[in-house]
């Protein structure tokens, strides 16, 4: 469930996983 946690981060920085650009 790494992955899920990186997902679920409390940051919101490393949605990246998902996402291309978190900050855009």
């Amino acid at each position: 469930e790494s992955e899920k946690d990186r997902n679920i981060n409390p940051l919101g920085f490393q949605v990246v996983n998902y996402r291309s650009d978190p900050e855009a």
